[in-house]
């Protein structure tokens, strides 16, 4: 029996068995008490055993223990109470030395456990923090099936650079790897793009699959093909950036929800990025009451989060030139959002990319609740996204972009509706440096093929689903917000 059955069982002298793992372990004169958890919930199941239990069973033990459930005396719940007569009620599975063990009963501090990442989902906060994750990517599927779309699997290893600016993780066989730094060394086969496109040693990359092979940071260009094939797609998988920035808000993989809409416009896809997000917050909601709980006491704000999302009210739409102006009237009474460490920022200009914390203040200027920022600068956006008229308070081109932002995090999602025009998007590409003399687009020519034939309006969007956790249960640094961090310096496991 897993601990959340027990929890809620009716009380019974039948006998029963329960497994786990002993979170601690209490022993006195009569009695001995054991808090055990087996990951199916946040809360653990009290055991009683009577007399002493046996010195071998520490914390972080595995045991099975056999006994009747009975009600608690004062907590609403269950306990297992082992018979008085039963010296094997309780079967030490697997020890664990006590000397030794990292995850005693007191606090540990994130940055510890993150140095024993293989055992810090047993804690009771990132234990609960793994579980919400596993509802909100069952909801996110779940909303965007309902919405119509089909899950396609695109590729990890890919050719071509979504977005043209990040610094990317190189693909080579290690014998090639080897073979370019001289030979020495041994194995490896991922070395970190520089930003001018060399990599380590000077290789390559083209003898294993004939041409340069990156993880992807994106998946979003393959899923605008099967897109122009199945009308409404999402892909939902890892994606790699070797950029080294080392802050709480940015990890080196990282898993992305990225939906495709054909026949659609940037209002269509904004309206099924809340709908996503709308669908997660409900879903923690309804099946992680006591993980949520756990979480709201470790980290806080986020449980007024959750509410405001959850509020029937559509979400804002502010135009990106209203932003900028809201900033600078701010900025004029001294009230604008300060720099990440407190400084004073000058005012922003049409044309800045806006910050952490002015996207956070941006919020709050609508209640602390989601905001969608739109119709950005085309210089602030990549080459694929649609180009609109500019309105009379824009200073210069714009395309029809989309950020949603939400309270404590920032950027949740980033979408637009694309450049279906064949022309407008080569002359993009040209003004990015990704057409060559004899007006090819190299790796990228495929995606112009979409454009040539049989191209429609269509829109899709970005959500990084660790900064979603995040947005969910008030996790502060984002290397929580994923089983396995990676990050620079940071590759465990």
């Amino acid at each position: 029996m897993r601990v959340v059955d027990a929890r809620v069982c009716g009380s019974s002298d039948a006998p029963v068995t329960v497994r786990g793992w002993v979170r601690s372990v209490r022993r006195q004169k009569k009695w001995s008490f054991l808090s055990l958890s087996d990951g199916s919930c946040a809360e653990t199941l009290q055991v009683v055993f009577p007399g002493r239990v046996d010195a071998s069973v520490t914390t972080g033990s595995a045991v099975a223990v056999t006994g009747s459930l009975q009600q608690h005396m004062r907590l609403p719940e269950k306990e297992l109470h082992c018979a008085e007569d039963s010296a094997s009620a309780i079967e030490l599975l697997g020890g664990a030395d006590a000397e030794t063990y990292p995850l005693q009963k007191k606090e540990h501090s994130f940055e510890f456990l993150r140095d024993v990442v293989h055992l810090r989902g047993r804690t009771a906060t990132m234990g609960s923090a793994l579980r919400v994750r596993h509802t909100l990517s069952g909801a996110v599927s779940a909303s965007l099936d309902s919405q119509g779309c089909t899950q396609v699997h695109t590729p990890i290893i890919t050719g071509s650079d979504c977005e043209g600016a990040g610094e990317t993780f190189r693909v080579l066989p290690a014998a090639e790897l080897r073979a370019s730094s001289g030979g020495g060394g041994g194995g490896g086969g991922i070395a970190a793009e520089a930003a001018d496109g060399s990599a380590a040693g000077g290789a390559t990359g083209a003898g294993f699959f004939g041409t340069e092979a990156h993880l992807t940071v994106s998946g979003q260009l393959q899923a605008e093909a099967f897109a122009a094939a199945l009308g409404r797609v999402y892909t939902f998988g890892p994606t790699f950036r070797a950029e080294n920035s080392n802050t709480a808000r940015h990890l080196a993989e990282f898993w992305m929800i990225e939906p495709e809409l054909s026949f659609a416009g940037a209002a269509e896809a904004m309206d099924s990025a809340e709908a996503v997000v709308r669908a997660a917050v409900a879903a923690a909601e309804e099946r992680n009451a006591g993980d949520l709980a756990v979480l709201d006491q470790a980290f806080g704000e986020a449980a007024a989060r959750r509410s405001a999302a959850a509020d029937p009210a559509p979400y804002a739409r502010v135009s990106y030139s209203r932003v900028v102006e809201m900033l600078q009237e701010a900025h004029a009474r001294g009230e604008a959002p300060a720099g990440k460490d407190g400084e004073a920022v000058d005012a922003v200009q049409w044309g800045d990319d806006l910050s952490s914390e002015q996207e956070k203040w941006i919020c709050a200027q609508h209640a602390d609740r989601p905001v969608f920022v739109t119709r950005f600068p085309r210089s602030l956006k990549p080459f694929y996204m649609l180009q609109a008229d500019p309105l009379e308070d824009e200073s210069g081109p714009v395309v029809e972009a989309f950020d949603l932002l939400v309270p404590g995090v920032g950027e949740l999602a980033g979408g637009s509706a694309r450049e279906h025009r064949l022309s407008n998007l080569i002359a993009a590409m040209e003004t990015h440096g990704l057409i060559d003399a004899e007006g090819k687009a190299g790796p990228l020519e495929w995606y112009v093929d979409l454009r040539r034939y049989g191209s429609t309006p269509h829109a899709g969007y970005g959500i990084g689903f660790e900064r979603l956790v995040q947005f969910v249960t008030g996790i502060k640094n984002i290397r929580e917000a994923i089983p396995v961090p990676r990050a620079p310096g940071l590759c465990l496991m």
